[in-house]
């Protein structure tokens, strides 16, 4: 077997391996072994790297991957610009996110409802409701959403988390609770009733 050059796919598993593991040095190691190998790199080695090394706060190398992938022809997807916003949410880079989504809008790639959704929870949890408000009338605008799960998820972070006076955080709950955010969910009719029952129960055992 010696002198047998990995494939592809043997590559991708092992970056896969290494990006899962957060080995963020190993998986630049392989990567450039790869190079050397002159193994025809795919979208999903694309991928991996870009998430590998976004996701442990390198993100001077993930641009340096979409660059480097740029020169072959295989430009940034949404799906490449959703792992991005999401590691730097996860790494708390805030400031970093309007760029990134104005990144978008510049390569022409429409958001969906993943990078809507990263984009709210992410100012959310960082109490900027303001911003959060923005992002979720974009993304009703543009017709939008999460799904039910995902709107329990971040109803139950509003009443949890935000302040009651806070105009920005009423703003938002007021926007989430009406129709117009979630006239698209074709669930919203159970989902607002098992609410309005889950809170009318709990007021009754109060």
């Amino acid at each position: 077997m010696e002198g047998i050059k990995p494939s592809v796919e043997t590559y991708n598993t092992l970056l896969d391996v290494l990006r899962r593991a957060g080995e963020a040095q190993i998986l630049m190691e392989i990567w450039k072994l790869m190079k050397n190998d002159k193994t025809e790199p795919t979208r999903t080695t694309f991928n991996i790297l870009v998430d590998g090394f976004a996701k442990q706060g390198l993100y001077m190398e993930a641009r340096g991957i979409i660059s480097e992938f740029g020169k072959l022809g295989m430009q940034p997807t949404v799906v490449t610009y959703n792992m991005l916003i999401n590691a730097h949410a996860k790494g708390g880079q805030l400031s970093k996110l309007p760029q990134i989504f104005k990144e978008m809008a510049v390569l022409k790639l429409q958001p969906d409802s993943v990078t809507y959704s990263t984009m709210i929870f992410a100012f959310v949890r960082f109490h900027d409701f303001k911003r959060a408000f923005l992002y979720h009338k974009q993304m009703v605008k543009n017709k939008q959403t999460m799904d039910v799960s995902s709107y329990q998820t971040l109803l139950a972070i509003l009443e949890a988390r935000a302040a009651r006076k806070n105009k920005d955080w009423r703003a938002l709950l007021a926007q989430i609770k009406s129709k117009t955010g979630v006239k698209v969910i074709r669930q919203k009719d159970e989902f607002w009733k098992y609410y309005k029952k889950r809170h009318k129960c709990n007021d009754e055992t109060n």
